[in-house]
């Protein structure tokens, strides 16, 4: 463990399955002594930071992402602004969260949704935490917009998917954390991989110049050979979030 306890403020991209690693990564920063503060989190970052911040360990989170699926989609719904519901993630993060606020939590959380009326970041800091975390994971036309206080929200990544700047400047050390690394897999693309390079290309348009109000930033290579929906990869994901942080040990 690393010797010195670091106060940080924590930025989780969204990613879908990819950002299972920040599990993996969450994991490594508590064995380098790193103390959340504050986290923003967008859709998959934003599920995981309410587990780190509600007081989860990272193996519980991890054990509890294996057997739950936390972020699968099921429950076929044509017809509604999209074509599935969202209540098998609804249930399981009620299961473990309960339904409770912003304020039960131990760590204070941001999350990014995207107001799709207005076309801009919407970020939630108090509240009921369960509908926005349902918001900032409402994937266009895969789930239905989720209404809270009037707004109509969905997927915080259509808008800022690395809400960085919902927390700076801060008084702790930034840590971001983004899963969705640019690869050359270009001999390997077929119609879902085209679908999901596009997906990866407009998430990482905004990284070089966010990634510059980080003081650490983490985005592990290997995670671009995983696509986006590959939840069965779970395992794996989170193995090479873990791995990679624990290679930039001397940056803390």
């Amino acid at each position: 463990m690393h010797s010195k306890s670091i106060d940080a403020a924590l930025v989780l991209s969204g990613g879908v399955a990819r950002g299972l690693s920040h599990i993996g990564i969450y994991k490594a920063l508590c064995e380098l002594n790193v103390n959340p503060k504050i986290i923003a989190g967008t859709s998959a970052g934003a599920i995981i930071g309410a587990f780190i911040a509600k007081g989860f360990h990272a193996d519980e989170i991890e054990a509890i992402a294996s057997k739950t699926n936390i972020i699968s989609i099921r429950t076929f719904n044509p017809g509604n602004l999209g074509l599935f519901k969202p209540h098998s993630i609804k249930r399981n993060l009620q299961k473990y969260l309960g339904n409770i606020t912003f304020d039960h939590l131990n760590i204070e959380l941001v999350v990014a949704t995207t107001d799709i009326k207005k076309g801009k970041p919407h970020y939630i800091r108090s509240g009921d935490l369960i509908p926005a975390l349902l918001a900032t994971s409402a994937i266009p036309l895969i789930y239905k917009p989720i209404s809270i206080d009037d707004k109509l929200l969905i997927d915080g990544g259509i808008s800022d998917n690395f809400a960085v700047e919902a927390i700076s400047p801060s008084n702790y050390k930034i840590i971001g954390c983004h899963a969705n690394p640019l690869g050359n897999n270009e001999n390997e693309l077929n119609y879902k991989a085209l679908i999901d390079k596009c997906i990866s290309v407009a998430l990482h348009k905004d990284i070089i110049h966010k990634k510059h109000l980080c003081d650490i930033f983490i985005e592990p290579p290997l995670l671009a050979n995983y696509g986006m929906f590959q939840i069965k990869k779970a395992k794996e994901i989170i193995q090479i979030g873990y791995d990679y942080t624990k290679t930039l040990e001397v940056q803390f």
